[in-house]
């Protein structure tokens, strides 16, 4: 196979040399530009129509994301001391698995420092995504 610069470009240089490809499909050397036109365009497509039905089911929060891991921070918001060291304190006590995103969030790292309100609901609304995606887990 030729070298090429993009997974695009390898995926239509396979499509044109691969002896396993469809017969009523001809491809000539130089078509790879083409080729990883229409495959992008067919991913961007896709990918749309999949963000649409995810966006879609995610008008309403689920049961689980009303609850859990959201509902324990919304519940730490309300506590006098809004630091991360109060917060794993409590999700500790709640018997909480603490997960590592929420670890790894920078402002989380300085555990005597109140994190400002654009990581607070970034923090909320990771852990709703987190909730989202476990329940299709389990479905699927």
């Amino acid at each position: 196979m030729t070298p090429t610069n993009t997974l695009v470009e390898r995926i239509a240089v396979w499509l044109r040399e691969s002896p396993r490809r469809p017969a009523n499909i001809a491809f000539t050397a130089g078509d790879e530009r083409q080729i990883a036109y229409h495959i992008e365009d067919a991913i961007n497509r896709e990918g749309r129509a999949a963000i649409a039905v995810v966006l879609a089911e995610l008008r309403e929060p689920t049961e689980e994301m009303w609850g859990g891991l959201a509902r324990d921070l919304m519940m730490w918001l309300d506590f006098q001391t809004k630091t991360p060291k109060a917060l794993f304190a409590h999700l500790e006590n709640l018997g909480v698995d603490i997960p590592q995103w929420l670890r790894d969030e920078a402002e989380m790292q300085h555990l005597d420092h109140v994190p400002s309100k654009g990581t607070r609901c970034v923090i909320i609304f990771k852990a709703m995504l987190a909730a989202f995606e476990r329940a299709q887990r389990v479905e699927g």
